[in-house]
């Protein structure tokens, strides 16, 4: 995959340097989108030390990429945010001193905060071809909750922010850096509204960290913390995007 990846990295930089063609999102046009802001969709596969110690083959998760594109140049620079969740514990309970029904959650997550650098090669057609490179901070995030069950009841939703949470404990919180490197396509879905179909072959590194996975207790106790355990290592792993991007245009 590594070989697969740094091939296609090349070809891109190779396309890049032999276009000569003017730099328009649309075939046939020299207007470029100044803004362009992408809602995503990730699978994420774990590799390696990493793949051993979270114990799970496949992570699902979403994000919000926003990005300025330069007039003049097939350079856009941006933000984005990923957050997966890896785990979720729910347990049923009465609270012991107002005797109402409640659930408690316990939930693990990944969150990755990146600034975006990313390549254009300028071909005039529909569909564009880009790189990117991204560095920033990943979070390893561990945490319980509870909300009465009557409400919930009512609002058929347990994360509705309708609901009061209280007993609330954060178990890990573990910062630290993180760089990713991505391959993809734009494909243009309707030309009046500037949408397009995003996809990304992506590489994510991070620093060795501190997480929480659950452990071999089968019961899941009063105290969350007592199904937990710490494991450590770096963030390794290869995922797939797929996003719609929504690209802004100074004459709309």
């Amino acid at each position: 995959m590594k070989h697969l990846t740094l091939t296609t990295l090349l070809c891109l930089c190779a396309t890049l340097l032999l276009a000569q063609t003017e730099d328009g999102y649309y075939h046939g046009s020299t207007e470029r989108a100044f803004l362009d802001m992408v809602p995503e969709f990730e699978l994420a596969f774990p590799v390696g030390e990493f793949a051993a110690d979270i114990d799970r083959n496949v992570l699902v998760g979403k994000g919000i990429g926003v990005y300025y594109r330069f007039a003049r140049q097939p350079v856009d620079v941006g933000v984005r945010f990923t957050g997966f969740t890896y785990d979720k514990m729910r347990r049923r309970y009465r609270d012991t001193i107002d005797n109402f029904p409640a659930v408690q959650k316990t939930k693990h997550k990944i969150w990755l905060l990146q600034g975006v650098v990313r390549f254009e090669p300028p071909l005039n057609t529909s569909t564009i071809l880009f790189m990117e490179g991204a560095a920033g901070w990943r979070r390893f995030y561990s945490k319980s909750f509870s909300r009465e069950r009557n409400l919930i009841d009512l609002t058929t939703d347990e994360d509705s922010q309708l609901l009061d949470r209280f007993d609330r404990v954060t178990h890990n919180s573990d910062w630290g850096a993180a760089i990713s490197t991505s391959v993809g396509a734009k494909f243009i879905l309707e030309q009046t509204w500037k949408t397009a179909l995003e996809i990304k072959l992506c590489y994510h590194w991070g620093v060795s960290g501190d997480f929480m996975i659950r452990n071999d207790l089968e019961e899941i106790q009063d105290d969350p913390f007592e199904n937990l355990e710490e494991r450590h290592a770096p963030l390794t792993m290869f995922s797939l995007k797929i996003g719609l991007s929504f690209l802004g245009y100074s004459g709309a």
